[in-house]
């Protein structure tokens, strides 16, 4: 990509972020907000009723509330007050689907776990152990089948405050394959974000994750002699501040994350150092949206990032470091109780310092659908995009597209079916190399009491390769049993 290119992509970004300060600067002149039976509008900068209405500043000797005169202007310490109410509702609305007429609410499930309530935090945790067969544990186009266990253990963390909000959550995973040829698969995940309400509509979140997983046995990155799954950890941390209740909403959010990669063992029993793909990313992000007063508010979003390594050259000679430039728009959608989500679609180019590598550039797509046709039925369809890297000689990385879309069904209140099917396609463009993955899956789990429930899986995988020898396909089946608190 030409220097002039560039030079315009980051003025379109840097022109995005600076002026979002004059787009949320409150309500327009002339703008039309409701909040409950309250109507108000901007006039001349005086907040005027445009109907008699309750005012909560007046009350008579023995202390109720008397009706305000028509066209009692508020002044904008009372318009922030407003703000504020209507971000704390907006915040803490009721999570569950009804069905209109019937009046049973998904909080209200007989089966959910109880909790243990820790002063004003209420905490939430399972384990399940499960015992299988699986029909291609290397996953490859040559692999052999054996028996598994499978455990999963899993803690949140919430609070119960009015205003302000605290969240962590920790999901361990441990597949032990009892072929002694095939290495174990751990798996942590524990995010924790702290919400702090501010005045005016605004809010600051910060928040860190960490992460730990077996790199995937088919990855590019490895060599054909390797012969384990190296252990891939990850962490990181953001900070955001966001301003909702107005006709234009804003967020800014800035994050770093580091990445490091464990040694691999090779066939001849010598180590290899994986230092060079060490990295650390800085990014940046802004989010300009725009309410309707209706069930579909638009926003457009741009974001940045660098991608620094810890060695400036590669196992191939090659720099590595980037930089990555994105822009979409999209939309946010609440039609009712039973439809929400959220659809975007954009641009993103990723250019490295080694002009020997070209740049990685594509379409970025994400959304999420949640839906309830009925009750005790939950659909949702998520789908994504990624551009990431590779250490491949003279390999940019690839491009991914993937979908899943997922169905309960609650059959009784003890029994719930649970199905998905999901397609990833991914292009390494440096390697002339395209895969297919197909994933499907069916469970059942049965609930003898709020305690203990019983559960029953199965999937199926399928990675169709431009390169033959990297296909292959396998199933899963598992019997489990679950304990929530």
């Amino acid at each position: 990509m030409n220097h002039c290119t560039c030079i315009g992509q980051k003025g379109l970004i840097g022109l995005l972020i600076w002026g979002t300060g004059t787009l949320v600067s409150g309500v327009a002149y002339g703008q039309v907000v409701t909040d409950g039976d309250l109507l108000l509008r901007q006039t001349q900068g005086v907040l005027m009723q445009r109907a008699p209405a309750i005012d909560p500043r007046q009350q008579n000797a023995g202390g109720q509330l008397i009706a305000a005169p028509e066209n009692t202007p508020l002044n904008f310490d009372d318009q922030a007050q407003l703000n504020n109410r209507r971000a704390v509702q907006s915040t803490n609305q009721r999570v569950g689907v009804v069905e209109a007429g019937v009046g049973r609410a998904q909080e209200d499930d007989p089966f959910a776990p109880v909790g243990i309530q820790i002063g004003s935090l209420r905490l939430t945790s399972f384990v399940k152990q499960s015992v299988g067969v699986n029909t291609n544990q290397q996953s490859s186009a040559n692999g052999d089948s054996g028996m598994i266990t499978f455990t999963e253990v899993n803690a949140e963390l919430r609070s119960q405050w009015r205003l302000h909000e605290l969240g962590i959550n920790l999901n361990g995973e441990y597949e032990n394959f009892l072929n002694d040829e095939v290495d174990d698969s751990p798996a942590v995940e524990i995010d924790g974000s702290l919400r702090l309400d501010l005045a005016d509509g605004f809010a600051a979140t910060i928040g860190g994750n960490y992460g730990l997983e077996n790199e995937a046995a088919n990855s590019t990155s490895l060599t054909a002699t390797t012969v384990n799954q190296p252990v891939v950890n990850s962490f990181g941390g953001y900070l955001q501040l966001e301003r909702t209740g107005y006709r234009f909403g804003l967020r800014l959010r800035g994050s770093i994350d580091r990445t490091q990669y464990a040694d691999a063992k090779l066939s001849d029993g010598s180590v290899f150092s994986q230092a060079d793909r060490d990295r650390t990313t800085f990014g940046i992000s802004s989010r300009v949206s725009y309410q309707t007063g209706l069930a579909y508010n638009p926003f457009v979003q741009a974001a940045y990032s660098s991608s620094v390594f810890d060695s400036q050259i590669d196992r191939n000679g090659q720099r590595r470091d980037s930089e990555t430039y994105e822009l979409r728009g999209g939309i946010v959608f609440d039609i009712s109780e039973k439809i929400s989500g959220e659809f975007s679609i954009g641009y993103a180019v990723q250019e490295f310092v080694d002009p020997g590598l070209a740049a990685l550039a594509g379409l970025v797509v994400d959304a999420n659908l949640n839906w309830s046709p009925q009750r005790d039925t939950n659909v949702a369809l998520t789908l994504g995009s990624d551009i990431g890297g590779s250490t491949a000689a003279n390999d940019s990385g690839a491009v991914t597209y993937n979908g899943e879309l997922a169905i309960t069904r609650r059959i009784r209140s003890d029994l719930e079916l649970n199905s998905n099917v999901g397609l990833a396609y991914t292009n390494y463009e440096g390697l002339n190399r395209i895969d297919t993955t197909f994933t499907a899956g069916l469970g059942i789990e049965y609930w003898l009491n709020r305690t203990l429930s019983f559960t029953a899986d199965a999937g199926y995988e399928s990675l169709e390769s431009s390169q033959p020898d990297n296909s292959y396909d396998g199933a899963t089946f598992m019997l489990g049993v679950k304990v929530q608190r």
